[in-house]
């Protein structure tokens, strides 16, 4: 792991223990320290987040693939293997990422993280079935309906989500893509246009993180994007670069998945050591 960390006085600060990373970066918006860690090590570290936050072992397998491939994107223009130096800053994942463990972990947690299972059962039931135009629920879990086709982007139909941290949805509509085309999100003025290897920003872009990382519910409409392909004059996309080796992300974000990921360690005891947990005392074998 390598770290860069800039702000007051060339070094950034460690964070107190009783205090979450998220909130002290939060806190300190000029305060900014990026690290780089490889991919496999920041899907293994969401993954076990996930699941500490109180996921089922699947989901939290999902959540480390959507964690990965957002990590994947890259702003730059099409065909750039390497993309800018910012990398996918502007896009808000990382934000999206830790409000949604934090929304869950809340005193009153929000009803848009419902169990995931309950979810499903109401998206398959006969009445919601492939004529519903609304679902709602926990992001994880409609991202895991939408990538599996329980939705069906119909030439003219509009898919309307109320669901939070909607930018956890953005790798799941990157895969259904191949088999519907360009796909668009809309949501409080932003739109997305979202094809199998870039995400485009084509309206709202000083709004992204308030729209796609805000943990209370909102409104998202889904549709297939029927306009013409974007001008030379449209921005520069995020692209998809699945064969990056390391990932770069806030060190505040890193600490956060890791506290996470530790409610699902075992405390270590006498009795755990005596039956042969942990390294034990002697390495010599």
């Amino acid at each position: 792991m390598t770290a860069d960390a800039r702000g007051p006085g060339g070094g950034g600060s460690q964070a107190s223990s009783r205090t979450s990373p998220l909130t002290s970066a939060l806190a300190q918006p000029d305060v900014v320290a990026r690290i780089e860690v490889s991919m496999g090590e920041l899907e293994a570290e969401a993954r076990k987040a996930a699941r500490g936050a109180g996921l089922s072992w699947g989901l939290s397998e999902d959540v480390g693939a959507i964690v990965r491939a957002l990590a994947c994107l890259r702003a730059g223009a099409e065909g750039d293997e390497r993309g800018d130096d910012a990398g996918n800053v502007g896009l808000p994942w990382e934000a999206a990422l830790t409000r949604w463990l934090l929304a869950g972990d809340a005193p009153s947690p929000s009803p848009s993280l419902a169990p995931p299972l309950a979810l499903a059962q109401q998206a398959q039931a006969p009445e919601h079935a492939v004529a519903t135009e609304e679902l709602e629920g926990c992001p994880i879990a409609l991202a895991a309906f939408i990538g599996d086709g329980g939705v069906a982007f119909e030439a003219d139909r509009i898919i309307q989500l109320h669901v939070a941290t909607p930018a956890l949805l953005l790798s799941a509509l990157m895969s259904r893509a191949p088999l519907e085309g360009a796909l668009r999100l809309e949501a409080d003025g932003c739109a997305l246009r979202i094809t199998v290897n870039a995400i485009m920003c084509m309206a709202g872009k000083d709004r992204l993180e308030a729209t796609l990382a805000d943990p209370s519910p909102r409104v998202v409409q889904l549709r297939r994007d029927h306009q013409r392909a974007p001008s030379a004059m449209t921005p520069a996309p995020w692209i998809m670069q699945p064969r990056l080796p390391r990932a770069q992300l806030s060190a505040a974000t890193w600490a956060h998945l890791k506290s996470f990921a530790a409610r699902t360690y075992v405390p270590q005891s006498a009795r755990s050591r005596e039956t042969g947990a942990g390294a034990g005392l002697s390495d010599n074998d």
